[in-house]
């Protein structure tokens, strides 16, 4: 009987030794532990409630947040900020400086403790305006176009208040067209609001941000050379270095013209020379690859 208890006053002290012993080694082990977690993402929760007050954070930077989490070792290590989601709301926004009120969800085997429990941030009253679009195209290629036609003459722009005051124009470019082949073509081109310098605003939106163009370019077609002397007596016979020339102009300037003449050319100057180089006479908004060519007698 005594042996008995003896063996359980023994099995009692190991059990109880057991237990000092593995909480001993979980608290050298597996210690308690506190890190900070900085450049936390802050999503902002009342988006809905800005949008319906017309109100935008501007600047539209990152809003970040640091916090302090802290639990066992094992459980703090392998945290990091992807794995915490941070919320803030702001109450009763208005345009100015405003206060957004953090709250986080994470793991329920750490606690955490913002560095700081409010970020600032500026609301803008987000304004629009519809401005005129400009298409800009390279001096090249304008020689060569009848007509341009945007689908839509005006832009619908947006964003808030500093950056609207910025933008001045609204414009397309045209890629270069000196490899186009088409006289009628439609281009799809990106819209940028430029200040009044000519650079870029960003920040603003521009509701449509491409338009469709239809570009016509400008027609071609061979007429012949009108020879006009400075008297009609004493006809001669003469001969051209060119019968007729290609000219480019607008569709309906060009299917009125049948011909082009060239300078007054004095009967006797050519007698006497022989040969003389006139000057051909464009019509208005007409233009030819040759603006000479050579007028001799025929011998």
């Amino acid at each position: 009987m005594m042996r008995l208890k003896n063996n359980t006053k023994v099995k009692l002290i190991a059990l109880f030794s057991a237990i000092a012993l593995w909480m001993y080694v979980i608290a050298i082990v597996d210690p308690e532990d506190t890190k900070l977690i900085e450049d936390i993402p802050v999503t902002v929760s009342n988006l809905d409630e800005l949008e319906e007050k017309d109100l935008v954070i501007y600047p539209d930077e990152s809003l970040l947040c640091s916090m302090n989490i802290s639990g066992k070792l094992s459980n703090v290590k392998n945290i990091d900020k992807d794995d915490i989601k941070v919320y803030g709301e702001i109450d009763n926004p208005i345009e100015g400086k405003n206060e957004v009120y953090l709250r986080a969800n994470m793991s329920e085997r750490v606690s955490h403790e913002f560095t700081q429990s409010t970020i600032i941030v500026n609301l803008e009253k987000k304004i629009s305006k519809n401005l005129k679009i400009n298409i800009n195209v390279s001096d090249e290629d304008k020689e060569n176009i009848d007509s341009i036609t945007p689908e839509n003459d005006y832009a619908t722009i947006s964003g808030p208040r500093t950056q609207m005051n910025k933008v001045k124009n609204v414009v397309g470019k045209i890629d270069s067209l000196k490899d186009n082949t088409q006289k009628e073509l439609t281009k799809k081109v990106r819209l940028i609001a430029l200040d009044e310098n000519g650079k870029e605003v960003k920040g603003v939106e521009i509701e449509n941000p491409y338009v469709y163009l239809k570009i016509k370019m400008l027609d071609s077609k061979d007429v012949p050379i009108k020879v006009v002397f400075n008297t009609e007596e004493d006809l001669i016979t003469y001969k051209l270095s060119e019968e007729s020339v290609t000219i480019t102009g607008k569709v309906d300037t060009l299917k009125n013209i049948q011909y082009v003449e060239t300078e007054t050319i004095n009967i006797e100057d050519l007698k006497n020379k022989k040969t003389i180089e006139v000057n051909l006479v464009m019509p208005n908004d007409v233009k030819c690859e040759k603006n000479k060519i050579r007028v001799s007698l025929d011998r």
